[in-house]
């Protein structure tokens, strides 16, 4: 149902991306609250990097609907109010990158013990928020670097969710909590590696698979 309400407003395919971009502002609002909460909870560093990242998200997703309610006013400068989003997304996950480095870093060092079932719960919740964001981005037939921009923010949530629910799953079979510290560090670099990925198709105007 939802494919088809997005679609139905194709006619206007700007303003319908306003409203898929408020959808999921909406949805990542209550992932933000319910992964700090889980992070408290479970002493995750790898759950707070998660919602930390969702946190940019909602910035990045901000920027977006800003981009566009431009670009409505004043059409011709539409392309560039939607790669100046598109790179301080990019720039807002770089930037979340270093706090999570030196946080597991620490927590490689000093070691913290992790509550894994909370953990498992919490990401799970996560993850299918991000997959549901997902769907409701690939319904839109937008191509813009903008959109992009959201869509890696999303692809690059949902498997960072992921790599926490196998991290909580590997915390409760062998009792290490320093492997939630060692995801975290994969799911920096995987970060880093995407925004790189982005600023280079900003620049070039190349396409890039996020996948």
């Amino acid at each position: 149902m939802l494919d088809t309400h997005f679609r139905s407003c194709l006619r206007d395919p700007c303003r319908c991306d306003i409203k898929r971009y408020w959808l999921i502002l909406a949805i990542a609002s209550v992932i933000i609250l319910i992964e700090i909460l889980g992070a408290i909870v479970s002493n995750s560093l790898a759950l707070l990097s998660d919602a930390v990242h969702v946190l940019t998200d909602a910035g990045a997703i901000s920027v977006a609907i800003i981009a566009e309610h431009i670009g409505n006013k004043k059409p011709g400068r539409r392309n560039f109010a939607r790669k100046l989003g598109a790179f301080v997304n990019a720039i807002l996950i770089l930037g979340i990158v270093v706090f999570l480095v030196l946080e597991a870093i620490e927590r490689i060092e000093s070691p913290r013990q992790v509550i894994p079932l909370p953990l498992i719960i919490v990401a799970i919740i996560g993850a299918v928020g991000n997959y549901w964001q997902a769907q409701i981005l690939e319904s839109s037939e937008s191509e813009h670097e903008g959109h992009d921009a959201l869509h890696l923010h999303i692809l690059s949530d949902l498997w960072q969710s992921c790599a926490v629910i196998l991290g909580a799953f590997l915390i409760l079979i062998f009792n290490q909590p320093i492997i939630d510290s060692i995801i975290s560090l994969v799911i920096a670099a995987a970060m880093t590696v995407w925004s790189l990925r982005l600023l280079y198709k900003i620049f070039t105007k190349k396409e890039i698979n996020p996948a």
